[in-house]
């Protein structure tokens, strides 16, 4: 048996329904539904013929079909869908990455919330790592007499925040001096520099002992864990699926979520290259969870990759709109990153 036109529109118009109502399909729907002009007894023999070569399940003997991992899998390499978002709705993206700031963190969020608005999935967004970026300035903002704001900024418009405690009481005017050392010893430095940085005479003892605290702070900022640079949103959309009814699946869901730095290690294989992957049901070896599917894409900018963003959600899953979705927002992210490079 081999995949002719007929059995891939009946595979496709079975996929299509089930993505929509949940529920096993069967010959008489298709044939009313779709404008198959075939009868139904014919319909019939193509989804035995589906179900023998393995594209398609039978839940129960009496029941409908359904498609299994391979269906979904030959589904999603045979079919184009670059326009499953609307123009507007590609408008709308744009518009908005127009209206945000430049904090690294605010465009993650936000791009997080936008997967998640287009696609009714979990996101998950892997922020740029700073260890490639350099410092462009430096606030020190005095809280009390001991306690201090550190705010950095990078070339890469990555804005990192962190109290420090100096342990000793501190005025404006001192403050001041120690923000100055500190800009001119490290703007243009690289981030994974910073902690053997070479501070050179400093007139006094202990504003040299403050100035290494601040530098041993910056450090420890910047070169934070990557499971710090993960964001996600939709979690609770997921439990909307009849897939998530249980409570095994939905506890298996959050560990899931929670240790979403294994899913940055799935899209290991992609880091290098601009384009999406879909990975589906069983392929997601690494993952503790059935029936899911993770959809995700690198994005770039001046040609390097700087982080990924995906989808996930059931195996049941609109790929249309979410392979576009996440196309479209990768290639838009790319764009923002491009935009603040060269401001930097």
């Amino acid at each position: 048996m081999e995949m002719d036109k007929r059995k891939k529109t009946i595979l496709t118009a079975v996929i299509e329904d089930y993505v929509i109502t949940a529920e096993p399909v069967g010959s008489k729907r298709l044939v009313a539904e779709h404008n198959l002009d075939i009868s139904s007894a014919t319909v019939r023999h193509e989804l035995a013929e589906l179900e023998e070569m393995g594209f398609l399940e039978q839940p129960h003997p009496s029941s409908g079909r359904v498609p299994s991992d391979m269906g979904y899998r030959f589904y999603v390499d045979s079919l184009d869908f670059n326009n499953a978002l609307s123009f507007d709705e590609k408008k709308s993206i744009s518009l908005h990455y127009k209206e945000l700031d430049y904090e690294v963190e605010t465009i993650m969020k936000e791009t997080s919330i936008l997967l998640t608005t287009l696609t009714s999935y979990a996101s998950l967004v892997f922020a740029p790592v700073l260890l490639n970026d350099k410092i462009k300035h430096l606030d020190l903002v005095l809280l009390s007499p001991a306690l201090v704001l550190m705010v950095v900024i990078t070339n890469a418009g990555s804005v990192a925040k962190k109290m420090v405690d100096l342990k000793k009481s501190c005025d404006a005017e001192q403050l001041g001096v120690y923000e100055k050392i500190l800009n001119q010893k490290l703007v243009g430095i690289n981030v994974k520099k910073i902690a053997t940085t070479k501070l050179g005479r400093i007139a006094k003892i202990e504003d040299e002992q403050a100035i290494k605290l601040f530098i041993c702070k910056i450090s420890e900022l910047l070169n934070r864990n990557e499971r710090e640079n993960i964001y996600y949103n939709g979690a609770l959309n997921l439990l909307s699926h009849p897939e998530f009814e249980s409570l095994e699946m939905i506890q298996k869901l959050l560990s899931t979520l929670e240790k979403s730095y294994q899913l940055l290690g799935l899209l290991s294989d992609i880091s290098e290259e601009y384009q999406v992957v879909v990975k589906i049901g069983a392929e997601n070896v690494d993952l503790d969870i059935e029936g899911c599917s993770l959809v995700a894409s690198s994005y770039q900018a001046d040609g390097e990759t700087l982080g990924a963003l995906g989808i996930l959600g059931p195996t049941r899953m609109a790929y249309p709109r979410v392979i576009s979705a996440v196309q479209n927002i990768a290639e838009k992210l790319g764009n923002v990153f491009e935009s603040i490079n060269k401001r930097g």
